[in-house]
């Protein structure tokens, strides 16, 4: 309802293979190095978890960076045109929340605005659904505490929406699809979630 808050303290569910999501697991983080404050906020936020980092640079990332990891986390501060399509076709789950990576990741469509963009003078999402995604949350959900500019895609039938940008359904801040779902001229070979992120709504985390 009304009135919640998403904040460090919230625990989104991202499930990924091998056990329960509060077991300790490898992540490979992909972001523009040096990290800038948010980036470096959640990535403490996932050390104090119990979570095995590897921060990994844009401009040297290669697809075999995967093997031996649980999951991939795609920041927003990344060049899109240094990472492409070099997780497309990864079997592990893969989180990204760099809007231009949706097309090459095979989430949504090619073209920006339509497909895919990003959302000005925002504080909240809408929770559309009850899933693991939602934390637990419903309606509209405070995100920030001033207006932050958002990410947010519009993806295949084959993906579950958990929440969108206020005031617009066709919009998904928070997105996933499940092993097997269709995506956009391919079915996914892992777990895919869009997330809403950008380069500094973790700053005060």
């Amino acid at each position: 309802e009304d009135g919640q808050f998403l904040s460090a303290e919230t625990t989104v569910v991202v499930s990924v293979q091998g056990g329960p999501p509060e077991s300790a697991k490898n992540v490979l983080f992909v972001a523009n190095l040096p990290t800038n404050q948010s980036d470096t906020n959640i990535a403490s936020r996932l050390t104090n978890m119990g979570h095995n980092l590897e921060l990994i640079d844009d401009d040297v990332v290669a697809s075999a960076d995967g093997i031996g990891k649980d999951l991939i986390i795609i920041s927003s501060t990344v060049l899109s045109s240094k990472v492409n399509t070099k997780f497309t076709n990864s079997s592990l789950p893969v989180l990204v929340w760099e809007s231009a990576l949706f097309d090459d990741l095979a989430l949504t469509g090619f073209n920006k605005n339509i497909d895919w963009g990003t959302q000005s003078n925002q504080q909240s999402i809408s929770i559309t659904d009850t899933g693991p995604l939602s934390a637990g949350l419903s309606g509209n959900v405070q995100i920030a505490a001033s207006n932050q500019l958002i990410r947010w895609g519009n993806p295949s039938s084959g993906a579950m929406f958990t929440s969108t940008v206020v005031g617009d359904a066709s919009k998904a801040t928070i997105f996933s699809y499940e092993v097997g779902a269709p995506m956009l001229g391919m079915t996914a070979p892992g777990r895919r979630v869009g997330f809403f992120f950008t380069d500094s709504i973790g700053e005060t985390w």
